[in-house]
């Protein structure tokens, strides 16, 4: 089934190709020998089969010398979505390197849409507690609008969130954020 699948890759019919690479996601490690052709897709123009692709070879999981580089250029995609899952991807399978996380720390400097610089953030906490990115992301969604409103549609609670899961490993450097944490709440009061 993966050899067929990996040829599906190729096929002139986009529905085909983005069918195939979401199956050979699901199929996992048992898929690696799809992941030369899933590599290649990420150079497609077809954002969402390069997003699929992105979700596919981080459940195939196997982050050799070609995926990892590859997967963490597809932070610099122009499509939110691949971006998003390779964050996904690379978090989900619980990866962690020195090059991931100088990777993550280019990405969060260039990345606009505040949702995904958390997420980021997130991730960069979970690499390497001691950048300076997270917790001047932290800042950053504290001191922007709207103000703390607990829902989880609102950046600040996710910030609030990050910054409780991190607490322990933040130290004195965690302390620093208590006055920005306060503000934001202040302002709901």
């Amino acid at each position: 089934a993966v050899p067929d699948l990996a040829r599906l890759l190729k096929s002139e019919i986009p529905d085909e190709r983005r069918g195939a690479a979401g199956l050979l996601g699901r199929i996992g490690p048992g898929a690696e020998i799809a992941i030369p052709d899933l590599l290649t897709i990420l150079k497609n123009a077809d954002p969402a089969l390069r997003s699929i692709a992105v979700q596919s070879l981080g459940k195939i999981g196997l982050l050799t010398p070609e995926v990892l580089p590859a997967l963490l250029a597809s932070l610099k995609d122009e499509q939110i979505e691949v971006r998003k899952n390779v964050i996904a991807a690379l978090h989900d399978g619980g990866f962690a390197s020195p090059d991931i996380a100088a990777a993550l720390s280019d990405a969060l400097h260039r990345e606009k849409d505040p949702a995904l610089s958390l997420e980021m953030a997130e991730y960069l906490g979970d690499v390497d507690p001691d950048r300076t990115e997270v917790m001047d992301c932290c800042r950053k969604a504290l001191r922007s609008p709207p103000a703390f409103d607990p829902s989880p549609e609102n950046l600040t609670y996710w910030t609030f969130h990050l910054l409780v899961e991190h607490i322990a490993e933040l130290g004195i450097k965690g302390r620093s954020m208590a006055d920005d944490l306060r503000a934001a709440m202040a302002t709901t009061q």
